[in-house]
């Protein structure tokens, strides 16, 4: 199947006139990837459509460039023993709420073994659902912004300390958007001001590991030039911090961090129409890139996870001449390399949104294949990465975007399905 574009109601982010047609902007809901617009950088906004509901921008298939997701990954938990859950019976699709015919969900967060939230947009306001251990509900969330609104990630601390980041605009001007975090101080999520470099920004990842230790990434836009956008939360506010900018095109999609000297950053930079992987690390005083593998042709990175500073997995995609493959990174806490992946969709296509690793010997990264028919779900058991089986709940399209796991029993995966034209949430559970 050919690319799933979707309508939404919230403008991608753009540069100048004179660069809009090198490059095609994604929302950052997508931890996909879509390599065929080599020039393309991960965008984080949604386009505007008077009259749709707000969804991923582009839903790129695997043929060419990011995919907008039109269900971003997120990072989710399993239930506890002591929620409802059936072991050892594989990924399983679990019921997620879904809000008008335009519904995805970008991330996915755990505070508890027995609480977690889902979060995304609808029709255009922001969905958050949270996750008891029996179900998932929606619950109310600020949508602040008059033309549209989106989160698209997540991170928690506590049952009263959870993030979650994205934008918002107030005009159908795609050039016009503005950063949207929120708190949730176990009561109820509230907006929380953000720093703003330029009248053209926004967010698509967050972390924390603890309540006064969280960052966010994405990126801002200055006439023709996309930068890294990188701020911090100290427990008070949140404020920019500077971040290496390696090109005039660079931007980032991913954060995890395993303390407050150990955190890391990841994209992807574009320089003469090709996308390279980008990865930055935080040492606690400074952000720096850091050499990072790029296989021939055009790619890049959505989404990084952590375990220790010994123990760090990042994953994406990237494009020959003939494909679009998997592309997985792992850092031992010398150097970056390439793991070998597999890429079943073949000549159709396959490329990683998210990844969530337990142990050395445990991690899950997760995407789509076959121009996004098909979810995908690779396994790392400390020596190879292999293929296991998905739900693919829609005949159409389906998309994975984001993983999260507690342990090997208890780990989520969220994406988008698709019917024509409905769109709905998409929740996987293992084990």
């Amino acid at each position: 199947m050919t690319d799933h574009t979707q309508t939404s109601t919230m403008p991608p982010r753009q540069a100048s006139p004179r660069t809009r047609r090198s490059r095609k902007r994604l929302p950052a809901t997508q931890r996909g990837l879509r390599l065929g617009a080599v020039a393309a950088p991960l965008p984080l906004l949604l386009a505007v459509t008077a009259g749709a509901g707000v969804i991923p921008a582009q839903a790129a298939s695997k043929t060419g460039y990011f995919p907008a997701a039109h269900e971003p990954p997120g990072r989710g938990t399993a239930p506890a023993p002591v929620c409802a859950r059936q072991p050892h019976t594989g990924w399983k699709q679990v019921p997620t709420p879904n809000v008008g015919n335009f519904a995805e969900l970008t991330g996915v967060a755990v505070a508890s073994s027995c609480r977690a939230w889902a979060v995304g947009n609808y029709s255009g306001g922001t969905l958050i659902e949270s996750w008891d251990g029996t179900a998932w509900t929606q619950q109310p969330s600020l949508s602040p912004g008059s033309a549209g609104n989106g989160l698209f990630g997540v991170a928690a601390t506590s049952a009263t300390d959870a993030w979650a980041v994205g934008t918002y605009t107030m005009t159908a001007d795609p050039t016009q958007s503005q950063n949207l975090i929120e708190h949730w101080d176990g009561t109820a999520w509230k907006q929380v001001p953000s720093p703003n470099p330029t009248a053209n920004s926004g967010l698509s990842a967050v972390a924390a590991t603890s309540p006064t230790d969280a960052w966010a990434v994405g990126e801002y836009v200055t006439g023709a030039a996309i930068h890294t956008l990188i701020e911090h939360w100290d427990g008070t506010a949140w404020k920019q911090v500077p971040s290496p900018n390696p090109t005039a095109n660079s931007t980032l999609s991913g954060v995890d961090a395993t303390s407050a000297a150990n955190a890391w950053a990841v994209g992807r930079d574009i320089n003469g129409g090709v996308g390279k992987t980008l990865i930055e690390h935080w040492n606690g005083t400074a952000w720096k890139q850091v050499p990072s593998p790029n296989p021939a042709g055009n790619g890049g990175l959505t989404a990084v996870d952590a375990t220790s500073p010994t123990d760090t997995w990042a994953v994406g995609g990237y494009s020959t001449s003939s494909m679009d493959k998997t592309l997985i990174l792992h850092w031992n806490g010398t150097t970056w390399t390439k793991d070998a992946s597999p890429s079943p969709g073949g000549t159709n296509g396959s490329a990683l949104s998210g990844v969530a690793a337990t142990s050395p010997s445990g991690a899950w990264a997760v995407g789509s294949y076959s121009n996004l028919d098909k979810t995908l779900i690779l396994q790392w058991n400390g020596t190879t990465w292999t293929k296991v089986a998905s739900p693919n709940p829609s005949p159409l399209a389906n998309q994975l975007f984001g993983v999260a796991a507690t342990s090997p029993a208890n780990v989520w995966a969220v994406g988008i399905r698709t019917n024509l034209s409905t769109f709905l949430t998409l929740a996987l559970h293992c084990c």
